[in-house]
């Protein structure tokens, strides 16, 4: 995590890893050195709570954030880094606590049992052994409402700018498209290290619980009217703001006919909607909150930028995840080429990585807009198993 956030007498005050950074990092540190990648993956690992929670970050001191998560991609960096490096061995590691976590997310983030997920904080009663009272205190300075928004990873996007949390449960009043879709595709993703490590009932069930929760996606997240995924509030009504996290059922596996082209001719490529300058932005241009350019009001994302890529090679898309990489390239130059800088997130108006004081000149993830780039020659692939070469 950025330097200025772990120094003595800042906020971690020493070293911290988050959830989807830590993965994200992994991922890119197979291209250069395998071992520095496993090491990454299973530090995270090795922070999971004793209920299986994967947390939002966990430090020295065995501080951790003991009442929220982040977004699951950790099965899916896994298990692209073994196809590419082949060691069974790093799969029998990782495999337990990703289980584990996936078994969590589903036992505690369906606040309303209606068979959907939400996003949530749930504070432990009892602080397990090695956390001290200073995550309490940490903890203590955040409200029910901001601690749900960072479990999102997303933390200040328009989606949550009017939706209620249940104090009860912990959970946001809100049946989230993007959090839904990542869960189908960790099932499917386990599965497949499932059945490497010969865990055929593990197979089972998690394809089983893959293909319920798709159907559930379907079924009550998908607007016929507008031609994409919506989050759905507890009331029943669509939440209407969108987000290019209302692509991610595509990562999930086989849509209904005609929903890829409606969701990628009708939005992402779509000039008035998603396809700016610079791509792929957090919001789209129909979004009032486009023209801010302020941290997930707008700007474009490594890790987002990755998700929606791999989501379009999912669907056999190719030339559209080409045309993301090659934007994303030259999005990622121009800070370079201005100031030696790798940024945290990029204004999607002007190409810059400045404007905004929530974007760190030099982060990990930013990397990720020139990994797309080193994709379309060698890409080793989730969903299939297989190495591809050539975009």
């Amino acid at each position: 995590v950025n330097r200025s956030w772990t120094r003595p007498g800042s906020h971690f005050g020493h070293y911290v890893l988050f959830g989807w950074d830590t993965f994200f990092g992994a991922l890119m540190l197979g291209m250069i050195d395998r071992d520095l990648a496993y090491a990454n993956v299973l530090a995270m690992l090795e922070r999971a709570t004793p209920n299986g929670m994967v947390p939002n970050w966990g430090g020295a001191g065995g501080h951790v954030s003991m009442d929220r998560s982040e977004p699951q991609v950790g099965a899916w960096c896994v298990y692209k880094l073994y196809v590419q490096h082949g060691d069974r061995w790093f799969l029998e590691a990782a495999y337990g606590p990703l289980r584990a976590w996936n078994e969590w997310r589903f036992r505690e983030r369906d606040g309303n049992g209606d068979g959907l997920l939400e996003l949530g904080s749930v504070r432990p009663t009892e602080l397990p052994p090695g956390v001290t009272d200073r995550f309490a205190a940490d903890q203590a300075r955040s409200a029910l409402r901001t601690r749900v928004r960072w479990e999102s990873g997303l933390d200040n996007s328009p989606m949550w700018d009017s939706v209620e949390c249940d104090p009860e449960t912990g959970a946001m009043k809100l049946s989230y498209v993007g959090l839904n879709a990542l869960m189908v595709a960790d099932c499917r993703v386990l599965a497949r290290i499932a059945r490497v490590l010969g865990k055929q009932e593990d197979e089972r069930m998690l394809l089983a619980r893959a293909d319920a929760l798709a159907a559930r996606i379907e079924e009550a997240l998908w607007s016929e009217e507008r031609g994409i995924y919506l989050n759905r509030r507890w009331d029943g009504a669509f939440e209407p703001t969108l987000s290019l996290t209302h692509f991610y059922p595509m990562l999930a596996g086989e849509l209904p006919v005609g929903r890829v082209d409606r969701l990628v001719d009708g939005y992402l490529l779509n000039p008035d909607e998603f396809w700016t300058r610079y791509v792929v932005p957090n919001v789209p241009r129909s979004e009032p909150s486009f023209e801010q350019q302020a941290y997930w009001r707008g700007r474009v994302w490594g890790p987002t930028n990755f998700l929606v890529s791999e989501a379009c090679r999912r669907q056999g898309r190719d030339e559209v995840a080409a045309r993301i990489a090659g934007r994303s390239l030259e999005l990622l130059l121009v800070a370079w080429r201005e100031r030696g800088a790798v940024c945290e997130n990029f204004n999607a108006i002007e190409g810059k990585g400045r404007g905004d004081n929530r974007n760190d000149p030099f982060y990990t993830w930013g990397a990720l807009l020139a990994y797309l780039g080193v994709q379309e020659f060698f890409d080793a692939e989730a969903w299939s198993g297989e190495v591809k070469l050539g975009g």
